[in-house]
């Protein structure tokens, strides 16, 4: 018999991923004719880093910032809101966006800033004719900021993760993809049954694939329809068109995981309120008048303890005594047939 605290958990196979996918926006506009791929300065794999230009399409740049907001506008002169603010968060850390500026609003001083940003990296600032790109009086008037020429990230770090694209070649959103921040795990469970449970913030203990183990945290847990071929014995769909619901749930480790590699996960389900006596299910002898009872071994004599059944799992029941005592250390007596009670 040992003391503990009784835990259900589920088991679940994952993946190591990035957190976030972030498509690499076209830099062109369907009205400027046939986009194509006029520069790749990051190679596939690499680390990019804010104020980095991660793709160029017909001449214009695509450069990443951070910030929890995507870049959903083209940001006009004396534009304002939470987006603007996070551009000027961004130029100051880049340093070239000083004091003066109005927050939140994009303002001459701001402006500025994105002229630097353009002229920094060798391209004209958006929204100067070619006459003026020389003239920084100017810029303060007339630059703009489109929507295709930013990639906002949440988080760094980040990578350039999936490339269908080549130098010369047309590209369309979505040929080039950028990963960030930290690797998580995706756990798909088929079975909605043993996703029954699950729930965010859970603890989950995984086992890497060198042998170790490492602690981990339910972030998030997602249902879909997922279409799949019909098998023996698997659920079907309400209205038989080949669907069936499918889980994901995502992990946050406490150490630093290996993309591309699997993993093997236990999360908590449920758990015990304290630490109790355990013994094996067969263990508990039942008696007339739903008396239930522990036979222990004590000094070669057997000892009948009388309990109260508690939290069950896999076969493990925790036990209170209501008459006697139990001690860690204990050797019970199992029933002959574990699936039945036996009479004493």
């Amino acid at each position: 018999m040992r003391f503990e605290r009784l835990v259900r958990t589920a088991g679940l196979e994952c993946r190591a991923e990035p957190k976030t996918r972030l498509p690499v926006p076209v830099a062109v506009g369907d009205d400027q004719g046939d986009p194509v791929v006029t520069a790749l300065p990051i190679k596939q794999g690499r680390r990019v880093g804010e104020g980095q230009v991660v793709m160029e399409v017909s001449g214009r740049p695509v450069i990443l910032l951070v910030g929890r907001l995507p870049a959903y506008r083209d940001i006009l002169p004396n534009a304002s809101g939470p987006d603007v603010e996070q551009l000027q968060a961004a130029l100051s850390r880049l340093g070239i966006l000083g004091g003066g500026a109005a927050r939140g609003r994009f303002d001459a001083v701001t402006r500025m800033a994105v002229y630097r940003l353009y002229r920094q990296r060798g391209y004209p600032p958006p929204g100067l004719e070619p006459k003026d790109e020389k003239a920084e009086k100017n810029a303060a008037v007339k630059v703009t900021l489109p929507r295709r020429e930013l990639l906002m990230v949440p988080t760094l770090p980040a990578s350039l993760g999936t490339v269908k694209a080549r130098v010369g070649a047309s590209v369309r959103t979505g040929d080039v993809v950028l990963t960030s921040g930290r690797p998580v795990l995706r756990c798909i469970v088929e079975d909605a049954s043993a996703a029954f449970g699950l729930r965010k913030g859970a603890k989950a203990t995984v086992s890497t694939p060198g042998g170790g183990s490492l602690t981990a945290r339910v972030q998030r847990i997602s249902t879909s329809a997922a279409e799949s071929s019909p098998r023996e014995g698997a659920p079907r769909s309400q209205d038989g068109d080949g669907e069936e619901e499918r889980t994901e749930v995502t992990l946050e480790a406490a150490r630093t995981l290996r993309i591309g590699k699997g993993y093997q996960a236990r999360v908590e389900i449920e758990k015990a309120g304290f630490v109790a006596p355990v013994v094996p299910s067969s263990a508990l002898w039942s008696q007339s008048g739903g008396r239930t009872i522990v036979k222990v071994l004590r000094a070669g004599h057997r000892v009948e303890v009388a309990v109260r059944p508690g939290f069950e799992v896999d076969g493990q029941v925790t036990v209170t005594a209501t008459g006697g005592t139990l001690r860690q250390g204990d050797e019970v007596i199992v029933a002959a047939d574990a699936g039945q009670g036996g009479q004493p």
